[in-house]
């Protein structure tokens, strides 16, 4: 009975219909993701025609299209150029962009008006900024990775036979740039949609979280070396993976003799750490992974959430922890046991 009066005081503390209509008339902003593919290419093979040394063809287009610039042998700072020189023309196209000027209004499946990230917000800055250094930072490492490519065939080639080797290095000279480049070019447009597909994901998280885009970003990117690192040095996040696991209650008894208004919904255990979201009650181990992985409620449907939006329980904790403490049960942790 005191379960059910403290389960239904959190409920009723919650207005699902007012706060579906208040989410309702937010909209998440989102960019034109054929756009973004297209700037994240460009970026990445800007850079492999500047660096190391300017390609012969930049020569050529500029002659082509009267330009007055003529490019050195080599550039001072290759990379810097494409991310400057980068956010100004993906300002231009973006505003092109959200005046529907041709040929972006005959570009099939581009965000609504209401739907569209306005280049001049916050959102659209950082997302233009982030853009540009993703993009000059995979060319700068694709370049590194094809000049170390040419390096191993030269020296492939040095250890041919000398009859051999006569023949086969002006061969190698006319074909490996050419090779070198297309691999590079073929790597940017299979890279570019899962850059911007990434980048997409972070700005409606951080969307949802109210944050701006950049810390976003930044913690996803120490959260994803955080588990490359686990992978290999487990010994050293072992007390952290302790503080991460889910916990339950052990001892005799406690599959059998747990009220279900007790149960968190989505581990169907006994409360350890519970907490509110909305106005539901769930182990606070288990929300926290369900809001940081989908954003959504686990159970009311079309409610976006935040894991600031969780609130600790206590009331329900402390019903909790008498009824453990008077059958005897221990928390331990579902991973470590």
């Amino acid at each position: 009975d005191e379960a059910q009066r403290l389960l239904r005081g959190h409920r009723q503390s919650y207005h699902y219909e007012a706060h579906w209509l208040e989410q309702k008339s937010f909209r998440l902003r989102r960019p034109f993701e054929t756009l973004e593919t297209a700037f994240q290419v460009t970026c990445q093979v800007m850079v492999a025609l500047l660096a190391p040394r300017v390609h012969p063809v930049m020569r050529s287009l500029s002659r082509a299209l009267h330009m007055k610039r003529s490019y050195p042998e080599v550039l001072p700072a290759p990379a810097l150029s494409v991310f400057v020189s980068g956010l100004h023309a993906k300002m231009v196209l973006d505003v092109a962009n959200l005046f529907s000027f041709p040929p972006f209004r005959w570009v099939a499946h581009r965000p609504s008006a209401e739907d569209m990230l306005h280049p001049f917000s916050t959102y659209g800055l950082e997302m233009n900024l982030l853009g540009a250094l993703a993009g000059v930072s995979i060319g700068r490492l694709t370049v590194s990775l094809r000049q170390a490519l040419l390096c191993v065939t030269s020296l492939a080639a040095s250890q041919l036979p000398a009859s051999i080797r006569v023949w086969a290095v002006p061969q190698l000279s006319r074909v490996a740039p050419l090779a070198a480049f297309l691999w590079h070019v073929s790597s940017c447009i299979n890279l570019a949609p899962h850059v911007v597909s990434g980048l997409t994901d972070m700005l409606r998280e951080a969307q949802l979280q109210s944050r701006p885009l950049v810390p976003t970003v930044a913690d996803s990117v120490l959260r994803y070396c955080q588990q490359r690192l686990r992978l290999l040095v487990p010994a050293a996040f072992s007390e952290t993976e302790e503080e991460d696991n889910l916990l339950y209650w052990d001892g005799p008894g406690v599959d059998q003799e747990v009220p279900c208004d007790l149960l968190c919904p989505i581990t169907g255990q006994l409360f350890v750490h519970p907490t509110v979201l909305h106005g539901t009650v769930f182990e606070d181990g288990a929300a926290r992974r369900w809001v940081e992985s989908t954003g959504r409620h686990p159970i009311l449907q079309g409610i976006d959430c935040r894991l600031t939006d969780l609130r600790p329980a206590k009331d329900i904790e402390a019903l909790c922890q008498r009824l453990a403490a008077s059958k005897g049960w221990v928390p331990s942790d579902i991973e470590g046991g």
